[in-house]
């Protein structure tokens, strides 16, 4: 069974139909309810927001010149929030529900300045964006992600930071783009969803408590100039499909969970480049069919401390799977374990 029910050719359209519409401030047909609130206060006051409660038709802006922290005691659901000002604003509380309704944008959450925390648990509805734009500083999620059957992309158009401490789930596709996120909790794509690393993203992987990539789903896609990197005691267990992106080992061991199906659509790069041993032990790939003929993975960096397996046997790859591995562009081998090296080792 293919384990890859869309095709790249049609995940690459939605994408490029999303990727059209441009990164910007919320721009909605109704102007947003800002926070007028003191330095501390809860979100249910009508009075701390210039136009009343927000409520589901409403984005709302959250100006922070000096530090700000909102409590959230209800369940709260509104089109998108944008933070501004050079100070740090804090949500907590309670799940808040963003991308309701109509909102010109396409963005969700929107760090246009500053640093922005939120600790609340989020629902994202709709197909929408998580943006830090280029002057702000970071944006972290200390609450759990939950995007449904929705596509979310998340980018970072600046030098700032996006930190993703909680885990996230959702049926569809998460794109990282545009700069490094820093995941910390599990990426869990159930009924065929994936975490998709492309257009400069990076996506620094730590989770602290089982796979960051779960298996059962269509796991990590790497595209263009996309690279996800391992950060120990990080640990993936799901499929990998390379597709002209890189998988950069960063120092890591797999000791604990074995990658599942592999396959490789264009060329693209495993990166061992890292001083101390690496190690990385992936399933039997030999009856997976869906290798592009003539797409190379290209082993980066790889010495003889460290350690590259397929299975458990010299079958776990076929012949052309072989001849489309190559280190820094020498021929590979498979011994009688399963372990690959350069031939001329």
């Amino acid at each position: 069974m293919n384990p890859y029910p869309i095709s790249i050719k049609n995940l690459l359209f939605c994408f490029v139909s999303l990727g059209t519409l441009p990164y910007s401030s919320l721009a909605d047909q109704q102007s947003p309810s800002t926070w007028i609130g003191s330095t501390g206060g809860e979100w249910a006051t009508a009075k701390n927001w210039s136009q009343g409660l927000p409520g589901i038709s409403k984005s709302v802006d959250i100006v922070a010149p000096q530090e700000i922290r909102i409590r959230v005691n209800s369940q709260v659901s509104v089109q998108g929030i944008r933070k501004k000002g050079p100070a740090t604003a804090t949500l907590t509380g309670n799940t808040i529900t963003i991308g309701n309704g109509y909102n010109g944008s396409f963005n969700s959450i929107f760090v246009e300045s500053g640093d922005f925390t939120i600790d609340n648990d989020l629902v994202n509805t709709s197909n929408k964006r998580i943006t830090l734009g280029e002057n702000a500083n970071s944006l972290t999620l200390n609450g759990n992600l939950d995007t449904g059957g929705q596509t979310t992309q998340i980018g970072n158009l600046g030098r700032g930071k996006i930190t993703l401490n909680g885990n996230r789930s959702g049926a569809n596709a998460l794109y990282i783009r545009d700069g490094e996120v820093v995941a910390r909790g599990i990426l869990s794509n159930t009924n065929g969803g994936n975490t998709q690393v492309l257009e400069n993203g990076i996506i620094i992987s730590a989770s602290a408590d089982g796979p960051s990539i779960e298996p059962g789903s269509m796991g990590l896609i790497l595209l263009d100039t996309g690279t996800y990197r391992f950060a120990e005691p990080n640990q993936i267990n799901g499929f990998v499909q390379f597709s002209g992106g890189t998988l950069d080992l960063a120092g890591f061991s797999n000791t604990k969970y074995m990658i599942g199906n592999v396959t490789v659509t264009q060329d693209s790069v495993l990166n061992f480049s890292n001083v101390k041993p690496e190690s990385l032990f992936i399933a039997d790939v030999s009856k997976n069919t869906t290798w592009t003929k003539g797409a190379k993975l290209s082993i980066m960096g790889f010495t003889k401390g460290d350690k590259l397996r397929f299975g458990n046997n010299a079958k776990a790859l076929n012949d052309a799977q072989l001849r489309a591995i190559n280190f820094d562009g020498a021929p590979a081998r498979i011994d009688g374990e399963g372990y690959v090296t350069p031939a001329h080792f």
